[in-house]
């Protein structure tokens, strides 16, 4: 009995290594300008901002994106 848990226990284990794998090596989205610059504002500011009434310009998130956090927070708020 003690042998058939062993087994199983193995068994199993070689299951989980062999299909976790299957999930990484499944190539990244492409991100677009405005998803790269959500990004980069939530390691600014430590969350993802939630924005609403705003649209977003492949050529404006661009040009934020090559600005430092306080640049970026300091030009999204009119400043």
């Amino acid at each position: 009995m003690r042998s058939m848990r062993k087994y199983t226990v193995l068994l199993l284990t070689l299951v989980c290594l062999c299909t976790c794998d299957s999930h990484e090596s499944a190539p990244p989205l492409p991100r677009t300008p405005c998803e790269a610059l959500l990004d980069k504002l939530e390691e600014c500011i430590g969350g993802r901002p939630a924005l609403r009434g705003v649209g977003c310009s492949e050529e404006r998130a661009n040009a934020l994106l090559d600005l430092t956090c306080g640049e970026i927070l300091s030009e999204l708020m009119g400043g």
